[in-house]
C-alpha cells in the first residue's frame, strides 16, 4: 500500500470498507499499517489517519495494530 495524500487514504479507507471486509483482509491491512517504515516520518501520519478512519467501523484493526507494537516495544525492552 503506497499513501501520499490524505485524499488517498480516504479513497483507501473507502473501498476497503466497500469491498474488503473479511477477518483475513482486516488482519493484513492491520500488518500493513504495523510495518510502515518508521524511518519515512512523513507515512506514519497518513496511516494513522486510515487507522482513524476504519476505527469506527472495524475497532479489532487498531486492537491488532497496538497488540503488535506493545509485543515488538517489550520485545526491544527486554534486549
Amino acid at each position: 500500500m503506497n499513501l501520499k495524500s490524505k485524499e488517498q487514504v480516504d479513497k483507501k479507507a473507502k473501498d476497503f470498507l466497500n469491498n474488503f471486509n473479511s477477518k483475513q483482509d482486516k488482519r493484513h491491512l492491520g500488518w500493513a499499517i504495523f510495518t510502515v517504515p518508521r524511518s519515512n516520518l512523513s507515512l506514519i501520519p497518513l496511516y494513522a489517519w486510515l487507522l482513524y478512519l476504519l476505527n469506527d467501523f472495524h475497532k479489532d484493526i487498531k486492537s491488532d495494530v497496538i497488540d503488535q507494537l506493545q509485543w515488538e516495544y517489550r520485545g526491544e525492552e527486554t534486549s
